[in-house]
């Protein structure tokens, strides 16, 4: 996340609060954005580190409480505790009516674990964009609205039905929930064309990271990699977490989608923006609106996060590359043998099968 605030790559000779700091308080484009007179809203901040002038910047469960939507699910939550276990049947089956009652948006949510409940707030917000948009004049307004719609457990289908929060961590699971998303993503879109701003809006969808889940039932880039003659394992899974979804609508753009063979990553998004909007002033990376063909060296830090590690200065294992050519093509990856070592090392240990580790 810091990465495509402040278009710096993480560096692991610095303390991860450093960076922190360093690329999200005081390097975002979106603190410049807000230094130059935008509204800037942020919602589920990382570590919880927000950009320098930010008027808005909240987990996503604080703003729901704001908007009346968590008393709805906890109303909900009671009746199910109480009326509906003594009349469950037409009761049941009035107030949810096929997922378009009155309390349909707030079912099932009470069996999920934390990851589920962040999943399915994460649909729920998308729904409340799309549906309480409004607009004034009295500012230019930036959001970086951080959602976790296609991180597991995947608990809705395409249609955004809840099929219970027990499911494999496998693509066909996977696509359902993304397509979930993206149906109220282009319901946003659809709320921002009936209120006249779709037109003159710069809009990113992006992700902090690809389909490269360690603890997946099965390659879930694998699809993409056999179609290039590749077998699925590990360096589908390597390519995966290298290839996030990005795509941009540039303000006054019409017309279909389109794609490029532009050796993008996601440190080109500050720069991107700034020079699109003219109102900040980022020079990392590139600007993806007029380099689109350059060829160029990309650096990439491969690693397997766990929770624990929010509790160090450093990340352990990383294993660094540069990234030259196509990203599913085996022959473009090097090891980057310099790599990325914190300044202080007390121990490292060797293992026959797996990369050196620092502890």
């Amino acid at each position: 996340m810091p990465a495509f605030h402040s278009g710096e790559t993480y560096n692991n000779a610095m303390a991860l609060s450093e960076y922190y700091n360093v690329g999200v308080k005081n390097g975002s484009f979106m603190a410049e954005l807000a230094e130059n007179g935008y509204r800037v809203d942020l919602i589920n901040p990382i570590t919880r580190v927000c950009p320098e002038g930010a008027n808005i910047c909240e987990q996503q469960e604080n703003m729901m409480l704001h908007a009346g939507e968590m008393i709805g699910i906890e109303a909900a939550r009671l009746a199910d505790l109480g009326l509906m276990r003594a009349a469950p049947g037409l009761l049941k089956k009035w107030v949810f009516k096929d997922n378009n009652g009155p309390l349909s948006r707030y079912r099932d949510n009470k069996e999920l674990s934390w990851s589920g409940t962040r999943v399915y707030y994460g649909i729920t917000v998308l729904q409340m964009m799309a549906d309480k948009l409004w607009t004034d004049d009295t500012a230019p307004t930036a959001k970086l609205i951080h959602l976790f719609n296609s991180h597991p457990p995947y608990i809705f289908d395409g249609q955004c039905n809840y099929i219970g929060s027990k499911n494999p961590q496998d693509r066909p699971h996977m696509t359902m929930q993304v397509n979930c998303s993206m149906r109220w993503f282009v319901h946003l879109l659809d709320a921002l064309k009936a209120k006249g701003i779709y037109d003159n809006t710069m809009i990113i969808l992006t992700a902090d990271t690809g389909a490269g889940n360690f603890y997946a039932t099965d390659s879930l880039s694998s699809l993409y990699a056999q179609e290039h003659g590749l077998e699925a394992g590990e360096f589908g899974r390597l390519i995966g977490g290298a290839n996030p979804v990005l795509a941009i609508k540039f303000p006054g753009e019409t017309g279909p989608l389109e794609t490029v063979d532009t050796q993008a990553q996601l440190t080109d998004i500050p720069r991107t923006v700034c020079q699109t909007l003219g109102d900040c002033n980022n020079t990392n990376g590139i600007n993806l609106a007029s380099e689109q063909s350059l060829s160029r060296q990309r650096p990439y830090n491969y690693y397997q996060w766990k929770h624990e590690y929010w509790q160090l200065n450093h990340i352990p294992g990383i294993v660094s590359y540069v990234v030259d050519g196509p990203l599913w093509l085996e022959s473009s990856w090097t090891r980057n043998l310099s790599g990325n070592m914190p300044e202080v090392i007390s121990t490292v240990t060797f293992s026959e099968q797996d990369n050196p580790e620092i502890y």
